[in-house]
């Protein structure tokens, strides 16, 4: 039996014991302060044990060890093990309200004052308050969405309804500044799992989509900087080839995961690397980032070079995948352009 694997985590002083204390009232085994380094091993052990319910608090009195939480958490996604993550934050005013009161040190030390500390600490623990907020933002707009969708039955509401959910989530995303990439791909993986026609409800979107993927690319496309590519030459390629390589092992592992058929699990990540839409979107997220100008100008070179390989190879390698994993043959392909073309002479012949 899988354990239910609570991670705690945030800032000092937001009731992380507290919390601790309401969940061992509730048959929690829980432990403080365990290094992020040690929780893959211990989740392997509770898996030995068949402990149930555990729940962990992770923060930065971990020192070094905090900031490999994130690759932790990763592996852990790899491996099946389930988990949920808990962050607790308070105002600054509230945080210092508390210390002042406990009179106790804060983690980061007193060669600071209190609120520079807690400055440095919610800076610290900002990739892990974004990731998770951007998931619940998303998650509960997705919610909503798909309740609200069975009011509403004609093409013209339905369209009207998803495009709101998007503009909310990007609005609520600059508002609370969130990854507003994550946020809306959170948005569709709720609304596509809670409804059974979400398929009819996406294909709504295909329609003005094209031209609105064209104009994305061509912005996008206007910023690659050939003259800087030639400096940038070497991380390219390391980055076109891990990118690849990324794709095509997770899409593996994945499917193997699921249980997949054998040439799924083969051809899966080959058909992938055309997509590249949501890596010019975090180029775009670096380019509007407080980077230097010059490393935020190659990051999206780069990205934006490589995604002119991708859209150029992938489409060929794509058909390759397809036909070698029997779901496209070359008879198929042959009726298909006899159609077209048959469609074509009709639309072409004169009218009686």
């Amino acid at each position: 039996m899988q354990s239910h694997f609570l991670i705690i985590t945030g800032m000092s002083g937001a009731g992380k014991t507290q919390v601790v204390r309401t969940l061992e009232d509730l048959n929690f085994f829980c432990i403080d302060n365990l290094p992020a380094t040690l929780i893959t091993k211990f989740a392997e052990l509770c898996r030995q044990t068949s402990e149930e319910k555990v729940a962990l608090v992770v923060d930065i009195r971990g020192g070094r060890f905090f900031d490999k939480l994130l690759q932790v958490l990763d592996e852990m996604e790899a491996s099946g093990q389930k988990y949920e993550l808990l962050f607790l934050d308070a105002s600054d005013a509230t945080l210092v309200r508390r210390y002042k009161e406990t009179r106790r040190r804060h983690p980061l030390g007193e060669r600071n004052t209190l609120l520079k500390n807690i400055t440095c600490e919610r800076e610290l623990l900002d990739p892990l308050r974004e990731i998770g907020l951007s998931l619940l933002t998303g998650g509960v707009m997705g919610a909503v969405l798909a309740f609200v969708m069975r009011f509403f039955k004609s093409k013209a509401n339905r369209l009207c309804l998803m495009l709101a959910a998007v503009f909310a989530c990007v609005a609520l995303s600059e508002m609370w500044e969130l990854s507003s990439l994550l946020t809306c791909m959170m948005l569709g993986a709720v609304f596509a799992n809670m409804r059974s026609d979400s398929v009819i409800a996406m294909e709504l979107c295909e329609g003005w989509t094209p031209a609105l993927f064209m104009l994305f690319f061509v912005l996008s496309g206007a910023e690659l900087d050939f003259s800087i590519l030639l400096t940038v030459g070497i991380p390219g390629i390391i980055y076109i080839i891990a990118r690849s390589a990324g794709k095509y092992f997770g899409a593996f592992a994945g499917a193997a995961m699921s249980h997949a058929d054998p040439k799924v699990r083969k051809y899966l990540g080959i058909t992938l690397l055309p997509q590249a839409g949501v890596a010019i979107g975090m180029a775009q997220m670096v380019a509007a980032s407080d980077l230097p100008q010059t490393l935020s100008a190659q990051v999206v070179t780069v990205a934006l070079f490589a995604t002119l390989v991708y859209e150029l190879a992938g489409p060929v390698l794509t058909k390759l995948a397809l036909a070698k994993a029997g779901e496209i043959s070359a008879e198929n392909l042959g009726k298909k352009k006899k159609t077209a073309a048959a469609v074509e002479s009709t639309a072409d012949a004169p009218q009686a």
